[in-house]
């Protein structure tokens, strides 16, 4: 894929590649049940609905950690699943760096 913003191309590459290279260590896990947040307070909590939880995890996090902590909270994993950005996400990503410089 090529994008183009004013007629340059600001980022070019395999799909996937592109996909893995601006992933941002988010992660959504649906549940059984709803997970006190203050149980996971090491971790960052972007959003946590009844049955679902999306988790950004710093640099020294690793998603093993997350699901470890979250199986000695005691409910059940029913999902678990790495969010990667959207195309349109990448897009507006790379023409603000690009702006930038």
């Amino acid at each position: 894929i090529v994008l183009i913003n004013k007629g340059k191309n600001v980022l070019s590459g395999p799909v996937q590649d592109i996909r893995q290279q601006y992933r941002e260590s988010l992660f959504e896990v649906e549940l059984d049940k709803q997970i006190d947040p203050n149980l996971l307070s090491d971790f960052k909590i972007i959003e946590n609905d009844e049955h679902k939880i999306q988790v950004r995890l710093n640099d020294t996090q690793n998603s093993n950690q997350l699901l470890h902590k979250i199986i000695e909270c005691g409910v059940i994993i029913r999902s678990f699943k790495e969010v990667l950005p959207t195309f349109n996400d990448i897009f507006i990503r790379t023409v603000n760096e690009a702006s930038h410089e």
